[in-house]
């Protein structure tokens, strides 16, 4: 099973400003795309489209999504049914100070457990709010669904609301809190 996870940089919208991802062809030559999703943090409320279009030209919404300020949003899974896809921000009416966009592909046919991020080691993660975790992540493992607490490696900290249990999630983390996380069997990956 093949996930992608990409990072788009994403510099922070002024009030009212909208970014458009280059749009994304569903057939290109690594991998057939069959899902999408997003996990998007603002510092000001947003709004995430996940559009899609036959001739690229014309675009309809598959998913809107509100992002509220200082909070973590997951699109969860979004079935495809267009040759292209992309992802659009609107900002609110105050200019941001910081953006976080993380797109994550399925490929047609194949399951939601496993990234492709070039795991090459994997710790246990035991929440501690004194410490920093022993390696910044790329990806963490929740065993059992929660909140997860986190300082991100850029420094910012971050309750992410009902992480799913079962999957790697795109988590580039330094630090998980034990207050206010619940997530249980937690996996780092470096």
């Amino acid at each position: 099973m093949t996930t992608f996870i990409a990072e788009l940089k994403v510099p922070p919208l002024r009030a009212e400003e909208t970014y458009i991802q280059p749009d994304r062809d569903r057939f290109n030559d690594r991998l057939p795309v069959d899902k999408v999703r997003a996990l998007a943090w603002a510092d000001q409320a947003a709004t995430l489209y996940i559009e899609e279009s036959e001739d690229g030209a014309v675009w309809t919404a598959k998913m809107i999504q509100p992002i509220a300020a200082k909070t973590t949003m997951d699109t969860g899974w979004v079935a495809l049914a267009k040759r292209r896809y992309r992802f659009k921000v609107v900002n609110g009416a105050a200019t941001q100070g910081e953006f976080i966009l993380y797109q994550q592909i399925i490929g047609l046919g194949e399951g939601q457990t496993d990234i492709n991020v070039s795991i090459e080691r994997v710790f246990t993660i035991t929440p501690n709010d004194a410490e920093n975790l022993p390696h910044n992540t790329i990806a963490i493992y929740i065993g059992e669904a929660g909140d997860l607490k986190i300082d991100t490696v850029n420094g910012d900290n971050v309750l992410i609301k009902n992480l799913s249990s079962g999957i790697w999630h795109p988590i580039k983390a330094k630090k998980v809190y034990a207050t206010e996380t619940t997530a249980t069997n937690i996996l780092g990956a470096y």
